[in-house]
């Protein structure tokens, strides 16, 4: 790389960084979660303002093309795969154990109705969803109905740490169908991408594509402490230092299987996450060592950089983002509620649960990212689903605050530094 592409480099990694910095400060009175604060200056930095007020300026700092970008987005992706395994680590299978009625009900219904109601909005009104991928209709259908059923596990953890709510019972209910819905989800989402035939993919029948998930669950998942001693032991070096190469050998290890096998390389870094958050040793070596540079740096990166992908006033769509609003909140409110009350909870708790569960907030723009990129919806489409998610987020803090009513205690600082900041 030659001193001016290094330079120009330097020059958007900088801006990324120091804009959401100084942003920050000036909004810290409004209380924005870092999330949002990071896509408004994603925003501000991409085409949709920075490159209406200077467009020669814009072109000549963020280039569509150059070896420059590509460093950029290089970086980026490797920033996605960090925060996607750190989103894993937070995913504890151990939770499970405790499944009763109202978890199973709430997980259940929780990703069928939004399913639905997704994947019947694109089949009844292909037309109001205008993708330029007409042909992939039945694939976008499912992916929007993917989206829409969802739950933002990082966001929710934050939200109900926030509000002291984690190990209640309400706490314990929301994070665990929250995870199974997750796991669901993922699978999904997983199956889409193998199945489609996006640019540099080739895709495959929809039950290769369930068995080729499957095994790679299978094969990242069946990771254990003791295969990990036993490596640190074998190589005979000092065992934190091996331990964390090891780590971030499975997360590459992982990344590059789910891409050879069709999938999205974010999935195998999910997946090695919740492999290793079941091991204590190597969760708490993970969170030390990749935890702040994650969730400083790379997250940032990442997130900021959403707002470069899309122009949101030109892709802006009103009727379409208050259709998948109202469709989002709708399926899955209702479909919570209805699980949780079939699962034994009174009115208020099944309320509450189910706004808790509505949050889709960073991996729903992650996952809406992926499908950008690998040309399932186009920008309009990406646009939509980026408010819903951030909105979604939002809803679920304030609905769950108002009906707690005065009186929830701060988070424990030694809690909170283990979850990943957004929400």
């Amino acid at each position: 790389m030659d001193g001016p592409t290094l330079t120009l480099l330097l020059v958007q990694i900088g801006l990324i960084l120091a804009v959401p910095l100084c942003m920050a400060k000036l909004l810290e009175r409004l209380a924005l979660s870092p999330l949002v604060v990071e896509l408004l200056c994603g925003v501000m930095l991409g085409p949709t303002v920075f490159g209406m007020i200077a467009p020669k300026l814009f072109a000549r700092v963020f280039p569509d093309l150059g070896r420059a970008t590509q460093g950029r987005e290089a970086i980026t992706e490797l920033g996605l795969l960090l925060f996607v395994f750190m989103t894993g680590l937070e995913l504890q299978p151990k939770r499970l154990r405790s499944l009763g009625p109202p978890i199973v009900w709430s997980s259940f219904l929780g990703i069928l109705a939004p399913l639905a109601l997704g994947v019947g909005s694109v089949l009844l009104w292909p037309e109001f969803w205008r993708n330029k991928a007409q042909s992939n209709v039945p694939l976008l259908a499912l992916f929007v109905g993917t989206i829409l059923s969802i739950s933002a596990l990082p966001v929710i953890a934050r939200i109900l740490m926030d509000l002291n709510l984690m190990k209640t019972d309400l706490g314990v209910i929301v994070m665990s169908a929250a995870m199974l819905d997750d796991l669901a989800g993922w699978g999904l989402f997983a199956v889409i991408l193998s199945s489609f035939g996006g640019e540099g993919h080739s895709g495959r029948n929809w039950w290769a594509s369930l068995v080729t998930v499957l095994l790679v669950f299978g094969l990242i998942l069946n990771l254990s402490n003791n295969k990990i001693q036993r490596a640190v032991g074998w190589l005979n070096l000092p065992k934190e230092t091996l331990q964390l190469k090891l780590t971030f050998l499975v997360l590459i290890t992982a990344a590059i299987l789910s891409e050879v096998v069709g999938t999205h390389a974010t999935l195998g870094a999910f997946l090695a996450g919740v492999a290793l958050g079941r091991i204590p040793d190597a969760r708490r070596l993970a969170h030390q060592s990749f935890y702040r540079t994650t969730a400083g740096i790379f997250a940032t990166l990442y997130f900021v950089s959403i707002g470069l992908k899309a122009n949101f006033v030109a892709n802006f769509d009103l009727r379409l983002v208050a259709f998948v609003l109202v469709v989002a909140c709708a399926g899955k409110i209702g479909g919570v509620f209805v699980g949780a009350r079939l699962g034994g909870k009174k009115p208020h708790d099944a309320l509450m649960v189910a706004l808790g569960m509505n949050a889709r907030g960073a991996m729903g723009i992650v996952l809406t990212t992926v499908a950008l990129e690998y040309g399932l919806i186009d920008q309009r489409i990406f646009v939509a689903l980026v408010i819903m998610a951030l909105a979604t987020s939002v809803l679920s803090a304030v609905g769950i605050k108002h009906l707690l009513g005065p009186g929830p205690g701060q988070p424990h600082p030694e809690q909170e530094s283990e979850l990943l900041p957004y929400a």
